[in-house]
């Protein structure tokens, strides 16, 4: 395989692209916790001993985390998601990675899931909502952003979305008021921003959902958003979060894009992947396993 690490879990360099990894937060949840998330995880299989200890600790928590990715092409500084907003060292680790706020220049997300839009926009002290970025185009796919404002504007379509309760007002303080600065660009599926930096549809966990391809000089990266939320639904493909718009369509794409990068140079980073977060595809007897790059 490819060596594309330039420092180990933090930043990786294809072709003519870098990227940075921007930690949030590490989040460590029991597994009746984490049965909330995949309520039908086998934790106790034989077949899930690889997630330990980047994935699983030791001692049976699962870690999730909440990141960003940073890709510099071309020029231009692109923020793949913005997170939760949990206070903490991302502007700190979005420095170190060469950039301040007033740096970005598109901010494009994979969905509008209110755990990667939520650093969109902040409360100055007056009070007023500024942009987060406020020299970025945020770049918010059309089926999204049709999808949820759909749900923001009418009540009576909520019950078809697992966490539409959870969407309302992160919607209107991260996506509408984004839109009504004038920041916010609507783009199809077949967009691309340049030859470096394409998307792919993927409809399961929410409609309208991208993974980012990031392609230079033959070298290949996928960010690919919440296919997975976590590495076990690799080995268990059919197990799909509680919060799947359509865990059975979510089930068929996680075996679509794994089976299209395993024991391939592609590298793949999961949104919410521990450990070293950026790795290689492998098939194995009972699903796939990310190793790390």
């Amino acid at each position: 395989m490819k060596n594309f690490v330039v420092e180990k879990g933090k930043k990786w360099q294809l072709g003519n692209v870098t990227i940075d990894l921007i930690f949030e937060v590490q989040l460590k949840l029991s597994k009746n916790e984490f049965k909330a998330v995949l309520p039908t995880a086998d934790f106790e299989s034989s077949e899930i001993k690889w997630l330990t200890p980047d994935y699983i600790t030791n001692d049976g928590n699962i870690l999730l985390n909440e990141q960003s990715f940073l890709i510099k092409s071309k020029g231009k500084n692109i923020l793949i998601d913005t997170g939760t907003n949990i206070p903490g060292p991302f502007e700190d680790n979005l420095k170190a990675a060469g950039c301040n706020p007033e740096d970005i220049d598109y901010v494009l997300f994979t969905h509008l899931h209110y755990d990667h839009i939520s650093r969109n926009t902040k409360m100055v002290e007056n009070g007023k909502l500024v942009a987060t970025f406020p020299n970025a185009r945020y770049l918010v796919g059309k089926e999204q952003y049709n999808h949820w404002k759909e749900i923001y504007e009418n009540p009576d379509s909520r019950g078809k979305e697992p966490i539409s309760r959870d969407m309302i007002w992160p919607f209107l303080l991260h996506v509408k008021a984004i839109e009504e600065m004038g920041l916010l660009d609507i783009i199809d599926e077949d967009f691309t921003l340049h030859d470096e930096i394409r998307l792919y549809s993927t409809h399961g966990h929410s409609p309208g959902s991208f993974a980012i391809i990031i392609e230079s000089n033959g070298d290949t990266a996928w960010i690919g958003g919440d296919i997975a939320n976590h590495p076990i639904q690799m080995t268990q493909l059919d197990s799909s979060t509680s919060f799947d718009y359509d865990p059975i369509k979510a089930a068929v794409e996680r075996e679509e894009v794994f089976s299209k990068l395993a024991g391939t140079d592609i590298l793949y980073f999961g949104a919410h992947f521990a450990g070293e977060k950026g790795g290689f595809i492998k098939k194995v007897d009972k699903g796939y396993r990310i190793i790390n790059a």
